[in-house]
């Protein structure tokens, strides 16, 4: 429970040189794992701090802009309250002492940061840290913290002592303390940048992000003190690097006065254990069983193990296996689990040791098991056809029937243009509809990889099987993201590729360096004949995208599909239920169609010699009766085929295009 021995307030600025203590600046950092800049600039900013560790104090705080960042996932609230407390729009930028720096920074010339990019990490150096520690304070700040012994309560103490010859008034002062990790060392990127290493990182803010309002008056010479009990949050990486961090702020003019922080404490005798997974991944996408087994180390080198809690998660489903007995230090251990059942989609499995000796695990990064994702689909076909215009989807949200292999929703997703404010129009295909899915290329790294999945098709008994899709893309300059379609009639053992462009090839306009949101003008209809494949008992079809780290790719409207065979003796169609006028014709064609029942349609041109085909139509679905249809082709004057095919037979019929 808190308790405020003294309470403090603000300061006055305009107090004699000779009261003045020391200054600490702060540094508060807004960065986030899945954004290029911050893995560009965080390295260098990282060593100017702790260059300056004896007079500044910094706070990461990890956003969830621009991309997946598992940091800020496990504690947006704080990190959001502080972003909008400094109003900023972009990543990464650092406010110094409250202040987001400029080029104009105390009265010009000390930082390097352009006209355009106030805050950014680049513009800092030992010159601004002069000049902000030498702005003096009578304020002197102390801070200290401990743990239980059950590593679940952080205990602070923090004092605030005025040195001045005056009386510190409140006028909006709050003191903020947060409980950071001073370095956060991933074993592979979490995030879509190679960025691995992350410094003070903020993991709690103590009561909250308001911090701890200030309402009586300081006089000269005393100390304020607050001390409390908090819980420390199970999400911790590494017990080993907790340290807290405690700042005092005028919060209407968001002037920080002082800063200090209280290190890492020394954790002996605490028992550390590490975890191994064998998976036994299915040989197929249609195999829904999944085998474990675990293999767990003592990494401690002077304490015994005798018990420790093992947590299996499927998809949210959580399985603890509890283990007791002598694990001596480096000794290995095997605990075998249960086979795990999985469904259609993309199953999420990972596994933690919970607890050792009945402690939390201190390190984490050695017994997490990094989530693998296995897709399966059900062993049945779910339809003799495929099609998804995604207009019935959340934005976000995985599509029925289909499986989205992606690190975070941002990376492959369907959205309309409710998600970005600078897109006014409808950005499904043509601006014909409101939703699209698209492959953000835009920020995902060079060679990262997105897959869009179909469920299996039943296409027995059809042939003219073909995949329609409509598309959107542009480089940023030069580079060349690329799209693959892959297509696998044995649920996934093997593919075979249909589809292959990228850069230039799979453009449909110049590049832009702008995030590419696409208009009318930008999209093309594409065909990929699947005839190959005309009555495969199954058909599965994935759209892999690979990033060049260039710009995005939009896909609409996909659609695979074939028409009903009509059996090894061919059916011809009355000759009533085709006519052609006129005939010769030029580039117009009309076709009138008499049908006696409902029917999937496919209509063909092609010359004399079977070489020259357009397909007219692939999938038009015609009711009962009589349908005038036109269409504008572009042929060389002579002599060709129309053919109509539907699911009771075909006829084919001469038409002549004259000049």
């Amino acid at each position: 429970m808190k308790k405020i021995l003294l309470f403090a307030i603000a300061l006055f600025l305009c107090l004699p040189m000779w009261s003045q203590f020391q200054r600490k600046s702060l540094v508060e950092e807004f960065t986030n794992a899945s954004c290029p800049p911050c893995a560009s600039q965080n390295p260098a900013f990282n060593t100017l701090l702790k260059a300056n560790l004896s007079r500044v104090v910094s706070i990461k705080f990890q956003t969830n802009f621009p991309g997946y960042d598992p940091m800020n996932e496990q504690n947006p609230a704080e990190v959001q309250a502080r972003w909008n407390y400094y109003a900023q729009g972009g990543v990464p930028v650092a406010a110094l002492d409250g202040t987001v720096p400029t080029s104009s920074y105390g009265g010009g010339g000390l930082g390097t940061w352009t006209a355009d990019y106030a805050g950014g990490p680049y513009g800092f150096n030992n010159n601004v840290f002069n000049y902000s520690v030498g702005i003096t304070t009578p304020i002197e700040l102390l801070i200290n913290h401990s743990f239980d012994e059950e590593l679940r309560t952080v205990s602070v103490e923090a004092k605030i002592i005025n040195h001045g010859d005056t009386e510190i008034a409140p006028a909006n002062l709050r003191l903020h303390v947060a409980l950071v990790e001073e370095e956060i060392n991933f074993p592979s990127a979490p995030g879509s940048t190679a960025e691995r290493i992350f410094e003070g990182v903020m993991r709690k803010m103590y009561p909250d992000h308001n911090g701890t309002s200030l309402t009586e008056a300081l006089a000269a010479g005393d100390t304020m003190t607050i001390a409390f009990d908090a819980p420390i949050p199970d999400y911790i990486y590494d017990y080993r690097e907790l340290a807290v961090v405690s700042y005092l702020q005028n919060h209407a003019t968001k002037a920080v006065f002082q800063a200090e922080i209280s290190k890492p404490i020394a954790l002996d005798g605490i028992a550390d254990a590490s975890l191994k997974s064998s998976f036994g991944l299915p040989p197929t996408f249609c195999d829904n069983i999944l085998g474990a087994s675990f293999e767990v180390a003592n990494t401690t080198t002077d304490t015994e193990i005798t018990s420790l809690e093992l947590e299996v998660n499927v998809n949210g489903a959580i399985t603890t296996i509890p283990w007791e007995g002598t694990l001596a230090v480096g000794e290995p251990l095997v605990i075998d689990a249960e086979d795990q059942v999985l469904y259609p989609g993309a199953n999420q499995i990972s596994a933690r040791i919970l607890s050792v000796n009945g402690l939390p695990d201190i390190y984490k990064f050695n017994s997490i098991v990094k989530p693998v994702t296995v897709p399966t689909v059900p062993v049945d076909p779910v339809s003799d056809s495929m099609e998804e215009g995604f207009e019935e989807v959340a934005n976000f949200a995985t599509p029925e029937n289909i499986i989205l292999l992606r690190n975070a929703e941002i990376d492959l997703a369907v959205v309309d243009n409710t998600e970005f404010s600078t897109a006014t129009w409808r950005i499904g295909a043509f601006e014909a509809s409101d939703k699209a899915i698209f492959y953000n290329f835009y920020g995902l790294l060079a060679n990262q990889r997105v897959t869009m999945m179909t469920y299996k098709a039943d296409l027995s008994g059809k042939d003219s099987v073909a995949l329609t899709f409509d598309h959107a893309y542009v480089t940023y300059q030069s580079e060349s993201d690329r799209l693959q379609i892959e297509v696998s009639t044995n649920c996934g053992e093997t593919w075979t590729s249909v589809f292959n462009k990228a850069g230039s090839t799979l453009s449909t306009g110049p590049a832009q360096t702008g995030f590419f949101i696409p208009r009318t003008a930008r999209w093309r209809n594409n065909v990929v004949d699947l005839s190959n494949y005309n009555g495969a008992e199954e058909l599965m079809v994935r759209f892999v995208g690979v990033s060049a780290y260039g710009n995005n790719l939009w896909l609409d409207n996909i659609k695979i599909a074939g028409i009903s065979g009509t059996s090894s003796e061919e059916k011809f169609l009355d000759e009533n239920a085709l006519s052609i006028a006129p005939n010769p014709a030029r580039q117009d064609l009309n076709l009138i169609l008499s049908l006696d029942e409902a029917s999937d349609c496919q209509i063909v041109l092609q010359d004399l010699t079977g070489k020259n085909t357009e397909i007219l139509e692939r999938n038009l679905k015609l009711g009962q009766g009589t349908h005038n249809i036109q269409y504008h082709v572009q042929k060389p004057a002579g002599l060709y085929l129309l053919t109509l095919k539907t699911q009771k037979g075909q006829i084919t019929q001469k038409v002549t295009i004259v000049e």
